[in-house]
């Protein structure tokens, strides 16, 4: 099983609705939807519903209780420069300097995650591929010139119920200029100035309806001159120890931007036991209540 899941950047998407076989299902984001890259998680293609599941590729639930979860990132940027000119008989220098930091921290409280997940089979993906919504959108890429194509597939859902959350940004800058002029006789003469400022913002909820919070990924990609699709997890099998980003190996990170990813869209990582989220930046997102 795959170890990388992806938070959508909104927390207003219901729980898909299962028929009682549970072989079917409909909602905004669902099992088996189809989406274009990894920059939008919720741009569903199919929308008029995945394919019905067949008997050979169940759906298989499990549930977490009473979770809390935590990511941040600090990050801080200092910036300089020093310079020097003639004047004459006066020499005159300067240097300024330039501090940017920025933090940015989730904090997550579920009463429960509920996790369902699918194994596509090939036939599965091959039909979901040929239904008329996909199919369209993959023509308009071919009349392009795109001789290839990748695609995505959700078939992993994290249902959060109960949740509570509370994200805090925080931007802090701050500019320190000095500069002397020596003249005649030695005489030296200096002068400073130093300009901060501070952008914070903290966002919260008690309570939320249950909602899509998560989401796994199978890429599907056909190649030229290769019969046949190919399919794989989206970074099967990642494991290593969470932390800051500088962490996260660049193999994962290559490849997630050789699909679509750009990781200035990221704004932290975190998990338990070698499990992964990508957390998107709240730069980026679309959602106030995120």
């Amino acid at each position: 099983m795959d170890k990388c899941w992806f938070v959508l950047r909104q927390s207003h998407y219901p729980p898909p609705e299962y028929s009682e076989a549970k072989d079917s299902s409909r909602g905004a984001i669902c099992l088996g939807h189809i989406i274009p890259d990894l920059r939008h998680l919720d741009q569903i293609i199919n929308v008029d519903g995945p394919e019905p599941y067949p008997p050979n590729m169940p759906v298989h639930p499990t549930k977490k209780w009473s979770l809390d979860w935590e990511s941040d990132r600090d990050r801080h940027v200092t910036l300089s420069a020093k310079g020097g000119a003639p004047a004459g008989p006066v020499q005159a220098q300067a240097a300024a300097a330039i501090a940017f930091k920025r933090f940015a921290g989730n904090h997550w409280n579920f009463e429960s995650l509920d996790t369902s997940i699918i194994q596509p089979t090939l036939a599965y993906i091959e039909d979901s591929v040929e239904s008329e919504p996909v199919r369209s959108f993959l023509d308009g890429k071919k009349s392009l010139g795109f001789g290839s194509w990748t695609l995505f597939m959700i078939t992993g859902l994290v249902i959060a119920r109960g949740a509570a959350h509370k994200q805090h940004d925080a931007t802090e800058a701050s500019a320190h200029s000095q500069g002397g002029a020596k003249g005649p006789g030695g005489i030296e003469a200096a002068a400073e100035a130093s300009v901060s400022s501070k952008d914070e913002e903290v966002r919260s909820y008690q309570r939320a309806s249950d909602f899509v919070w998560a989401v796994r990924l199978t890429k599907v990609s056909k190649m030229p001159l290769h019969p046949g699709l190919k399919r794989e997890t989206v970074v099967k099998g990642a494991t290593f120890t969470l932390g800051e980003q500088d962490e996260v190996p660049i193999k994962i990170m290559e490849e997630l931007a050789a699909d679509g990813l750009d990781p200035g869209d990221v704004t932290s990582f975190g998990g338990d036991k070698g499990i992964i989220f990508f957390v998107p930046n709240s730069a980026n997102t679309d959602d106030p209540g995120i």
